[in-house]
């Protein structure tokens, strides 16, 4: 007796579904735009697909024919027609179409009890796979359904490109803005999805990263759609018949609870969701008041709810203080060369917008739309050594652009042909459009980042230089314990004690020093100078520790910026790559713009000769300090002057004065 054959291997998770048969599915065509995937060759039962609701141009009909059913597809199948109508359903005539014609629906008035019956050669057969989610009234694309039947090279994914990406009728900007920047990394996007191409099934199994379980988690989803009549109610194909835009809204519907679930939230959910980023690999760099920025990270408790936001230290140095508009275009430049996604948005002003018809947003006189996330696809700075400084933005709508100087029709492009040819412009309603570095500080209010497998390494890269120099730096401090200054000349900063020991002692003529709480690694109680220091005498609590700086001739290594070359590619590399194993080697959109112009922040600037001076006397004065400060329940007061003179109060009230340098 023969033995049975053992079953064939399964394929590897990661392994994208191959198909059944060569018959089913025939050779891919590979071309200028990638590969494009023909439809399928139909079964003969399954050819005849019935749009309901639809109908043919008179100019392409015949008048009524009195005929069987029968007889009008042998005439339609023998090449004499394209198809026929029926009506009412009657089934004693119909009216015959001739080829060529124009197809019309709701919108040009035809009564939903017309049928127009078409004959398809090729397309997907019937479906035979469900997820039984519930999302209202649906069809499937390319199965004679009536959606998207006569798309021509309907394909899952063709050239992936933040174009591809077009907002249906819901507030799911937020996502929208996420897919179309991830859609700078093709193969990103891409690997998150099992199938490749259209499946016979209707399965697309996709995985990602889950917001509050923090786990990569598959969602299987099948290929039925919402629509309204026979047009998607929500998300849009793409312009070369891509199906992967409304396959990927439709998986995060599923694993938020139902398309209604997407209706507002935040960009950095979707990142999340998309690329793994935890903690604080996530970004919210938010505007003030004062036109200055903060650094901010999420904490998500919940899919729906608006994540909450706490301080976080910037990525590259700083701490958490404030940064002007100045500062912050480095750091996106930064960003922007470590291919880092962004997203941009902008609060609607206090005296409102402009109604928009079909949208719950508003928009202003610039064409910015507000409460609206775009994508930030690039940051530019000298653009072919002009000294304009520019950033690209793209609307998820996939139309409505910024209407000021460098829109599309301004002619600051004709009074610049080489930014003109640098940045590749073209005149066209698609929804990305550049604006001056001035504009975007003064229209936007929120930029959101995801780092790169690249930034978190150079930021941990730095971190790791400032851990080395931290103890060359404590040397500059003496450490006072149970000590403080009085509360009007101190203010709380969210920073480390490494982060407060660099902004003190880079800035002695503001700052005298820092106290820190024992239990509270939050932050710390900057000191500005003409404070007086009190001790246990005066109530400081015995958590309390004061570092007071004593000499100031140390300044904290800055990072020197790495700058990727012009006309070099992005690739964005997820920061976490153990999660799902999947996001190596990305590649994809072309990096513009020219060199630089900026001095590297590692070559340190000249400091005028008082400031020497100045700086030599506080160390001269160090080993005079550290003496006076064995004595018991000292003081430390400080004038506002760059080097302040010190009055040293000791525990017998005697009174001893000493200026620096003198």
């Amino acid at each position: 007796m023969p033995k049975p054959k053992p079953p064939a291997p399964k394929p590897a998770n990661d392994t994208p579904a191959k198909p059944a048969s060569a018959s089913v599915w025939p050779s891919a065509k590979v071309g200028p735009g990638g590969v494009r995937f023909e439809m399928p060759a139909l079964a003969a039962a399954d050819r005849w697909m019935v749009m309901k609701g639809s109908a043919m141009g008179s100019e392409h009909t015949t008048d009524w024919q009195h005929m069987s059913l029968d007889e009008a597809k042998k005439l339609v199948e023998a090449g004499q027609y394209a198809g026929y109508m029926t009506i009412g359903g009657k089934t004693d005539g119909c009216i015959l179409c001739k080829p060529g014609g124009s197809i019309l629906g709701k919108a040009n008035g035809v009564p939903p009890d017309y049928h127009l019956h078409l004959l398809r050669t090729h397309g997907l057969p019937p479906a035979k796979f469900s997820d039984k989610f519930n999302c209202g009234a649906a069809l499937r694309p390319g199965r004679g359904e009536g959606l998207a039947d006569t798309t021509p090279h309907l394909t899952l994914f063709h050239s992936v490109s933040p174009n591809d990406l077009s907002q249906g009728a819901m507030g799911n900007c937020w996502l929208i803005s996420s897919l179309a920047a991830v859609a700078e990394f093709p193969k990103l996007l891409t690997s998150l999805s099992k199938q490749q191409v259209l499946d016979p099934e209707g399965r697309y199994d996709l995985k990602l990263f889950h917001p509050l379980k923090e786990e990569w988690v598959p969602v299987t989803i099948d290929d039925r759609f919402p629509v309204n009549g026979a047009e998607l109610k929500y998300g849009r194909l793409s312009k070369d018949g891509e199906l992967w835009p409304i396959v990927f809204e439709k998986a995060f519907a599923k694993m938020f609870g139902g398309y209604e679930q997407l209706d507002g939230n935040s960009p950095l959910i979707a990142l999340k969701a998309l690329t793994g980023a935890v903690s604080d690999q996530l970004l919210n760099i938010s505007k003030e008041a004062d036109g200055s920025w903060k650094c901010l990270t999420p904490n998500f408790k919940s899919l729906t709810a608006n994540a909450g936001l706490r301080p976080t230290p910037w990525p590259f140095g700083g701490g958490t203080a404030k940064k002007h508009p100045e500062e912050l275009f480095e750091l996106l430049e930064d960003f922007d060369d470590f291919s880092c996604i962004m997203a941009a948005s902008a609060s609607e002003p206090a005296g409102g917008g402009q109604a928009i018809a079909g949208h719950s947003e508003t928009r202003g006189e610039d064409g910015i739309v507000y409460g609206h996330a775009y994508s930030l696809l690039n940051v530019e700075d000298d653009i072919a050594g002009t000294g304009i400084d520019l950033v690209q933005l793209r609307n998820p709508w996939g139309t409505g652009e910024m209407t000021g100087g460098w829109s599309d029709h301004s002619p600051l492009w004709d009074r610049h042909p080489k930014v003109r040819d640098a940045v590749g412009h073209v005149a066209e309603d698609d929804g990305t459009f550049w604006l001056s570095k001035e504009d975007f500080f003064r229209m936007f209010d929120t930029v959101e980042v995801c780092l790169s497998a690249e930034a978190v390494a150079e930021r941990q890269k730095y971190r790791d230089q400032q851990a080395t120099a931290s103890a060359e730096r404590a040397k500059s401090f003496v450490v006072l314990p149970q000590h403080g200054m009085d509360a009007a000349f101190t203010e709380w900063r969210f920073m480390s004690v490494d982060e407060a020991m660099e902004l003190v002692e880079g800035h002695p003529h503001k700052f005298a020093g820092f106290i820190t709480q024992k239990g509270n690694d939050q932050g710390v109680f900057v000191c500005t100078q003409g404070g007086q220091l009190m001790g246990p005498e005066n109530g400081v609590p015995a958590e309390w520790t004061m570092y007071m700086l004593t000499n100031a001739e140390e300044r904290p290594a800055k990072r020197a910026r790495s700058k990727r070359p012009p006309g070099a590619k992005k690739s964005f590399r997820p920061p976490n790559q153990s999660f799902g194993g999947v996001l190596s080697g990305l590649a994809s959109a072309r990096k513009i713009g020219s060199g630089r112009k900026k001095v590297l922040p590692g070559i340190p600037s000249p400091r005028s000769t008082r400031q020497q001076q100045q700086q030599q006397a506080s160390m001269r004065d160090t080993n005079w300090l550290q003496s006076v400060r064995q004595g018991n329940d000292l003081f430390y007061h400080a004038s506002a002057s760059h080097v302040p003179p010190l009055r040293v109060v000791v525990h017998d009230r005697r009174t001893y004065t000493y200026r620096p340098g003198r």
